[in-house]
């Protein structure tokens, strides 16, 4: 593994380097609680400058330049970010790296706004990701200013350990096997994962909104499938029902 392959990266280096990280389809939308989100938070307040958050295992895009899609560490990676929105506006926290959701366009126009509250879960937004935000607002409006600054000095200088994977790598199987520090890779990600792995690519989009769909146990299946997006396009929903008018491709590929 060369040099280029593997090196640490300070957080504000990578908050200010133009680069962009894609979170592909396959994985799962954000789903760190407060509990995680605050673990991080005084993990980086208790421990003196360039204090090591984890590893970053991404796969550099070889068709659009500057472009790294996040195999592992995308928890701690949005929520490094909630973090930079949530800071008050006269601390001037810049942020030039763009973290996109691989078709997910909701998630990434909420990501833009945090910082002004323009926010509203009508419009099928991210739960997670606005309480997410909440949280550290308050627990950045507990910690008193001088010990802020403090802060957000050990903030910018803590460090990640980038790897980037080998060309040719099967991204499917290497998110199979990884194994993170805080929320633990579930068995169901792992067979969403299988799942997707012999579809075609526009299929991947459908099957993957369909799950995020099926797998939000807040609400009701059919009250998520008749919210705007794709799930419109492929189904015909009743009061209490729907019925599936796409391609047989989802089902035929699994067999």
């Amino acid at each position: 593994m060369n040099k280029k392959s593997l090196f640490p990266i300070t957080v504000d280096t990578m908050f200010n380097s133009g680069c962009s990280y894609r979170i592909p389809i396959y994985q799962r939308s954000f789903a760190w609680e407060e509990e995680h989100i605050l673990q991080l938070i005084e993990d980086i307040r208790g421990n003196g400058e360039g204090y090591f958050l984890g590893n970053l295992i991404v796969y550099e895009d070889k068709e659009e330049k500057n472009t790294f899609i996040v195999i592992d560490g995308q928890q701690r990676l949005t929520t490094l970010f909630i973090i930079y929105k949530a800071m008050p506006k006269e601390t001037k926290m810049v942020i030039k790296m763009n973290l996109k959701f691989e078709h997910r366009t909701d998630s990434e126009e909420l990501l833009k706004s945090l910082d002004t509250n323009d926010y509203d879960n009508d419009l099928n937004w991210s739960e997670k990701i606005v309480n997410g935000h909440r949280s550290v607002k308050e627990i950045l409006a507990s910690i008193k200013d001088s010990e802020l600054e403090v802060f957000i000095n050990r903030l910018k200088k803590a460090k990640m350990l980038q790897v980037s994977v080998p060309g040719g790598t099967n991204l499917n199987h290497y998110f199979e096997i990884m194994n993170t520090r805080g929320k633990q890779l579930e068995k169901i990600d792992i067979l969403k994962s299988r799942l997707m792995k012999n579809l075609s690519e526009g299929s991947k989009i459908i099957f993957a909104n369909i799950w995020d769909a099926c797998s939000n146990m807040n609400e009701y299946v059919v009250k998520n499938i008749k919210k705007p997006g794709i799930y419109s396009e492929y189904f015909i929903v009743n009061e209490d029902s729907f019925e599936w008018t796409g391609s047989n491709e989802l089902v035929e590929r699994q067999e």
